[in-house]
């Protein structure tokens, strides 16, 4: 029989830090031993309100999300205020101020 993992601080925040240096969501969960299928779980539990740990789960993932957008995104007008032609197309596609 499989052992079950447990969702704990320390997992969260592995998996967290995986995430804000830019691995996808199953990357990030296999990497620190969390099958992908249990992320999911635990993301689906957090996003119904299933239990504290799983909803401080899911915001924490989702805040992490955003913050590594915001980080490239920054990087990409950075990007564009130094000259590069690409970033600067794709930010006026995006309709993105830099």
């Amino acid at each position: 029989m499989a052992r079950r993992i447990e969702l704990t601080e320390e997992l969260t925040q592995k998996i967290c830090e995986k995430i804000s240096i830019g691995l996808p969501h199953e990357s990030a969960a296999e990497s620190v031993g969390v099958p992908y299928k249990l992320f999911k779980e635990w993301m689906a539990a957090g996003e119904a309100g299933d239990g504290p740990e799983y909803v401080e789960f899911y915001k924490r993932v989702k805040a992490t999300d955003e913050e590594y957008k915001n980080n490239l995104l920054e990087v990409v007008k950075q990007a564009a205020r130094e000259g590069s032609k690409g970033a600067s197309k794709w930010l006026k596609e995006k309709k993105i101020e830099y």
